[in-house]
């Protein structure tokens, strides 16, 4: 029973009255004798007889043939750079132009940090005294810090108004600090007028308090003016030296776009900028 149901699978039959399998029907019989495959591989058999093992089946689809330039690759099995020396050169020098540009770029971001957190400290101080000055220069800074976040940036992108802008926004920070320390300046000076002409009209001072509030209303002025002085001055080392710092990275601009073609400068901006 076993042959007959694997016969039925192969498509043949066997009759009891036949020696031999029946084949079916539309089936082309074939030349008795071992089977091509089997001549080949039997030792006993002349290597003309391999010509006889059938080629390819014709309109059959043939495997697949690697095809393309080899990928040189160095000893650690890492692709060979395509690049020319002189490509290679261009981002040699893309590379050192970019560097100064990132050193601007994280100043700026730490200087409009700087000033969002001083713009808000400011205007948390002066809103329980209810001082609209000190509410609005709270607020330019505030500002100021923020657009210097954005120029922050575009100077990342090489744009060549960033640094005139950063430049700008420093300048208006001093003057800003100069200002108020002018203001305050003549407060100091207006109130020890005052308190002179107040001692001045009183009757019942002596002669040795009013040395007092002579002495008093001349020297603490002074006094005031040295330290504002001295904060203005330091203020404008800062800032002046910030504004001249931002002001250089427009040269620095000029020449990466000017030294370099645009696909280098493209590439670098894209995978050297700071994130």
């Amino acid at each position: 029973m076993e042959d007959v149901y694997f016969e039925r699978i192969a498509g043949v039959g066997v009759r009891k009255d036949d020696a031999g399998p029946r084949m079916p029907e539309g089936a082309v019989p074939q030349p008795q004798g071992k089977p091509v495959l089997a001549m080949a591989l039997d030792n006993d058999v002349p290597t003309t007889d391999l010509d006889a093992v059938p080629g390819p089946v014709p309109g059959a689809m043939a495997e697949p043939v690697a095809d393309g330039p080899q990928v040189e690759c160095d000893e650690n099995g890492f692709p060979v750079s395509p690049l020319r020396d002189q490509e290679d050169l261009w981002f040699v020098q893309a590379a050192a132009l970019y560097k100064p540009i990132v050193r601007g770029v994280g100043v700026a971001r730490a200087s409009g940090l700087l000033l969002i957190l001083s713009g808000v400290l400011t205007m948390l101080a002066a809103a329980p005294a209810q001082s609209m000055g000190g509410l609005g220069a709270g607020l330019v800074v505030l500002l100021l810090g923020i657009m210097d976040r954005a120029a922050a940036s575009d100077l990342a992108k090489a744009k060549r108004s960033a640094p005139l802008r950063l430049a700008f926004h420093q300048l208006v920070i001093f003057g800003l600090i100069a200002g108020s320390c002018w203001m305050s300046m003549n407060a100091v000076h207006e109130e020890a007028a005052m308190a002179m002409e107040q001692a001045v009209a009183a009757d019942h001072l002596t002669d040795s308090e009013m040395q007092q509030v002579q002495l008093v209303t001349a020297v603490l002025p002074s006094i005031i003016d040295a330290w504002f002085g001295i904060v203005i001055g330091v203020f404008a080392l800062i800032h002046g030296g910030l504004a001249v710092f931002f002001a250089s990275r427009g040269g620095r601009i000029k020449r990466f776009h000017a030294e370099l073609p645009p696909w280098v400068s493209d590439i670098v901006k894209t995978v050297a900028a700071p994130r």
